[in-house]
């Protein structure tokens, strides 16, 4: 739903019913003009960009079924398109969505489960955390060669939550 600046209900996208235990989760992140929103649950799950102007749909694209956390980041490269990451707990990875046109451009597959936090981008890296079996907190580089250039076993315990900060030679992390 987007409201304008008085209150009044500008336009309406339907979204659910969701199947999830804890239900929508993920927020909603702006890339330009084009508003995107993650669906990840049970069931039917998926990655829709809007219109943020006139709520019309510009791309809906489908995504494995698994309960999944995560807030995606804005990712424009130097030469490129504007890109959404996301990570995927089905899959264990770490999409990229072109936002044109919802292309998948690259992904890093098996680098954890359960995702609830945001990838944060530094300078030509991105980090990210997982909890589940093998917490972890990972940088990776080259994103198109899909490079995990470290990764480092994290002990804060079964069912953490993270919160990364990126910076261009350094990550911060806390649960």
């Amino acid at each position: 739903i987007a409201y304008g600046p008085s209150g009044k209900e500008l336009w309406r996208v339907p979204l659910g019913p969701f199947n999830s235990f804890y239900g929508m989760a993920a927020s909603p992140v702006l890339a330009g003009n084009t508003l995107v929103v993650v669906c990840v649950h049970r069931t039917n799950s998926f990655i829709v960009a809007v219109n943020s102007r006139n709520g019309k749909v510009l791309w809906n694209k489908p995504r494995p079924n698994f309960e999944a956390y995560s807030t995606p980041s804005v990712y424009k490269p130097k030469d490129g398109p504007t890109q959404i990451l996301l990570l995927g707990s089905g899959s264990s990875s770490l999409d990229a969505y072109s936002v044109d046109k919802g292309e998948r451009l690259w992904w890093v597959e098996k680098i954890g489960n359960y995702p609830k936090g945001v990838p944060d981008l530094g300078t030509d890296m991105v980090y990210v955390a997982f909890d589940g079996d093998e917490p972890a907190l990972i940088g990776i580089g080259r994103f198109a060669r899909r490079e995990i250039v470290w990764r480092t076993a994290c002990t804060f315990g079964s069912g953490a939550r993270w919160t990364v900060l990126g910076c261009s030679s350094r990550a911060f992390a806390c649960s």
